[in-house]
């Protein structure tokens, strides 16, 4: 009830809540610590920045949920769903710098555990649960390549991996019974296990207790996983031997055995003995795979035939083997019309549904699994366009926008093949749902074709950016700034743009921003970011948070970030500028103006903000003193007397202002 209280005055009264809650902040109930996340969820945009200043107070806050019927970073995850992709750069930068490197109070006790049971046979990991769930809660178009690398490694460590907290008394991580002894099962033993009929297929509700952390169960999904794990150390010998597996076998033990044969590599956990003598599954073994076990509706296995096809797609496959493929892409029922296969938590049946909401749907579906294995092979081996041609034609005329959405990948291939007819099937996916011209696959497809297709493909992004739907505007606006960087088109729409919708001005600055760095279109992305420095919406200014992004200083850029710093935008970014400038290496004496600058601005315009030491500005001002000290030092060494004048002028104003928590420049100045 207290929840549900909180996050109607998070709606309706935000900043009272606000203000409640920072009397709170340093409470030590988890129960309090829940509330408070869980009320947060419901902020408004324009708070977003509360919600993510809430979880970098303590780390402890990443792990606040007390309940055992839930996972323990359940409210975690809502609250920065709800918030990162409306926080201030800055923050968001913290906030993924604090979940990747995130390790648990008790990591220490539990590694000396687990590594003790691994030597057993049975896993358990002691890091990357936290960086598992709360990773991919980060907004994705902001997120780092290092975060998104990360998580694929997380999804396949925990793959199979069950966290379930639903039992007080025993429990915790489920695993296989089989695993312990993997190597040593024979394939007269492994028949048994995959033609016993009695086994439950999922979890039955009984297991083995290891210890306080770890039981194991034995199920078709637990058995299965330890065939894939063991099959992958030796994909020729299981795939032969699933040659005789008996008739009616569970899909999940034929699903494992395609994913060891998809493996053209070694796994680097295996032991390097067997590493030198691994070879993967022949493609004839493969082939008669495939014949023994007749394509179906069953989604396991699809997913498993076209991920190995994918894998494999420079092998050359049966016509057999084709038109599988083929049939999946026109005929497998998933994804069912009008359903959705990943649903964020935060949504609701009947809500508008995302550009990103169709796109993570579109690669977990059998249908866009099949698509990309249709890229793949054309990517490799061109020549099978005319075989597959019906599978794409299918893919692209499809009712359901996510299939749609998925089948642009393949369009990418053809244009190696047929560009027109790229082009031409392009504008046939997109021309009913913009949200498609608006995907990531599209952008590349824009890259590749618009400088020769422009007549073609003018109208689709024109008609993007003024579409009605944020998300798909913005995308429109970012493709209207892009193309006139690079070639001068859609003048006259970049004017629009420029001063027309919030999405319009957060596409226009979230390109500018982005190419800023490069120095050809340096010149044009700082006229188009003025104007936006203190554009009145707080959303359009968060995109500007990343304009110091690799920027090279030099005398066409220092302008422009001095005028910057002067900005509102950089009111509300100012940790990531002044992260940004400490992890300059070398002498910092060039960046003198910029330094300087950037103090005078803290001692003038950031007093009020500053006079709280809890708050992120007076973090932000405090974590620069050392940037200023290092400043006056390096311009003593190198007798540069003018700057060390105006660097003692600047430290003088911030004394006389009180700005910041100024005791940390005083121990600061005394460490020197």
């Amino acid at each position: 009830l207290v929840i549900v209280a909180g996050r109607q005055m998070a709606a309706s009264s935000p900043q009272e809540l606000i203000d409640r809650v920072h009397a709170l902040q340093d409470s030590q109930s988890l129960i309090i610590q829940e509330i408070i996340t869980e009320s947060y969820v419901a902020l408004p945009n324009q708070h977003a920045d509360e919600g993510i200043l809430w979880l970098l107070h303590d780390p402890k806050y990443l792990r606040v949920d007390h309940s055992c019927h839930q996972s323990k970073w359940g409210a975690v995850v809502n609250l920065v769903e709800a918030t990162s992709p409306f926080c201030s750069f800055a923050l968001f930068k913290e906030l993924e710098q604090l979940i990747y490197y995130y390790h648990a109070p008790d990591e220490k006790h539990n590694a000396k555990v687990y590594l003790n049971h691994w030597r057993k046979g049975y896993s358990g990991h002691y890091w990357g649960e936290a960086q598992y769930f709360l990773l991919p809660a980060l907004d994705e178009q902001r997120s780092s390549i290092l975060t998104r690398n990360l998580i694929k490694v997380l999804q396949r460590k925990f793959d199979g991996y069950s966290f379930d907290r639903s039992g007080s008394i025993s429990g915790g991580m489920i695993g296989s019974k089989l695993d312990r002894n993997l190597a040593k099962i024979s394939d007269q033993a492994w028949l048994k296990i995959v033609g016993n009929r009695t086994l439950k297929k999922d979890f039955s509700g009984k297991w083995d207790q290891v210890d306080e952390n770890h039981a194991l169960e034995s199920s078709v999904r637990q058995f299965s996983s330890s065939l894939g794990k063991i099959a992958r150390r030796n994909p020729e010998r299981f795939a032969q031997l699933a040659l005789s597996f008996p008739d009616g076998v569970d899909p999940l033990y034929v699903a494992a055995i395609f994913d060891a044969c998809s493996a053209t590599s070694p796994d680097s956990n295996m032991p390097e003995k067997e590493k030198l003598s691994w070879r993967p599954a022949t493609v004839e073994t493969i082939e008669k795979l495939f014949k023994r076990f007749q394509a179906g509706d069953d989604r396991s296995t699809a997913y498993s035939f076209l991920r190995l096809i994918l894998s494999r797609a420079e092998e050359t496959w049966s016509d057999d083997a084709l038109q599988r493929l083929i049939h999946y892409a026109q005929h497998h029922p998933d994804p069912e019309p009008g359903e959705l296969n990943v649903r964020r938590l935060d949504r609701e049946d009947g809500q508008y549904i995302t550009v990103d909401d169709l796109l993570q749907n579109s690669i977990n579906c059998v249908r866009g699994t099949a698509a990309q294995a249709i890229a793949g092979l054309l990517w490799k081996q061109q020549e099978l366009i005319k075989k597959l041609r019906p599978a794409i034609e299918s893919l692209i005329n499809n009712p359901n926008p996510v299939v749609r959405m998925a089948s642009l990948e393949v369009v990418l291939p053809m244009l190696n093949i047929d560009r027109k007819q790229a082009v031409e099937w392009f504008r046939v996916i997109c021309c009913d749902d913009l949200r498609i011209a608006a995907s990531p696959y599209a952008q590349r497809f824009f890259n590749y074709t618009i400088q020769e297709y422009l007549k073609e493909l003018a109208p689709i992004i024109k008609n993007m950016s003024v579409a009605p739907f944020e998300d798909v505007s913005k995308a429109g606006a970012s493709e209207i700034t892009a193309r006139w960087l690079s070639y001068g088109f859609f003048e006259e729409e970049l004017k629009v743009c420029l001063t027309g919708t919030i999405p319009q001005r957060r596409g226009v600055a979230d390109v500018a921003a982005h190419f800023l760095k490069d120095t050809e279109y340096s010149v044009k992305c700082q006229e188009l970011l003025r104007p936006l420095l203190n554009d009145p919406e707080k959303e359009v200014r968060n995109e500007l948070h990343a304009i110091c992004h690799d920027v090279d200083i030099n005398e066409q850029t220092k302008p422009f970030l001095i005028e910057y710093i002067k900005s509102q935008s950089f009111r509300e970014g100012a940790g990531y500028f002044v992260h940004w400038l400490k992890e300059k290496e070398g002498s910092i004496v060039f960046l003198a103006d910029i330094i300087l600058s950037l103090h005078e601005a803290f001692s003038l315009s950031f007093k009020k903000e500053s006079e709280n030491p809890g708050t992120y500005v007076s973090y932000t001002i405090s974590e620069s003193f050392s940037l200023l000290l290092r400043l006056y030092d390096q311009a003593t060494q190198e007798r540069n007397a003018d700057i060390v004048s105006r660097t003692l002028d600047v430290i003088d104003a911030l004394y006389e202002s009180r700005v910041g928590v100024i005791t940390n420049l005083s121990k600061a100045i005394e460490q020197t």
